[in-house]
């Protein structure tokens, strides 16, 4: 359970400070953002280090499922607003899926990223 709340607390920060900082409020945005460094440095002591594909991966799918909705709520935008910079906005517009679909694509990986932790603490 540490390692799932560990990885949500480090993608919502993450998504806030990086919204605040392109919003103008660099000081706050900064601070969350070093939080997430301090975080992750710390990851190393409640990971198992045989299982560190598994812990990547889930990091992976709970950061497609969380951050850009948090990020564009943070800003005051609609949260599946999508963005016309990065390539990974840009690999989101060659698909531009409707909201309902969005929504449900992002509940999976949300509902994947949290089955790898579970699933591979109980073997």
């Amino acid at each position: 359970m540490k390692i799932i709340i560990l990885f949500l607390v480090v993608i919502i920060f993450d998504a806030v400070g990086d919204a605040l900082n392109d919003s103008k409020h660099k000081g706050i945005g900064h601070l969350l953002q070093a939080t997430v460094i301090g975080l992750l440095l710390m990851s190393p002591f409640f990971i198992v280090t045989t299982l560190w594909a598994w812990y990547l991966s889930s990091y992976i799918c709970l950061r497609i499922a969380l951050f850009d909705p948090i990020y564009n709520i943070t800003r005051g935008l609609k949260w599946n607003y999508i963005g016309t910079t990065s390539l990974w906005d840009k690999l989101r517009r060659l698909f531009m899926a409707p909201a309902g679909m969005e929504l449900f694509g992002r509940l999976i990986f949300l509902i994947a990223g949290i089955s790898m932790i579970i699933n591979q603490l109980n073997i």
